[in-house]
């Protein structure tokens, strides 16, 4: 599942895959 979440790479919530 896809949901908004802080992304490692970015300061802004990104679409990430969960589990990552």
């Amino acid at each position: 599942q896809v949901r908004c979440r802080d992304s490692p790479v970015s300061s802004v919530p990104s679409m990430v895959p969960e589990g990552q």
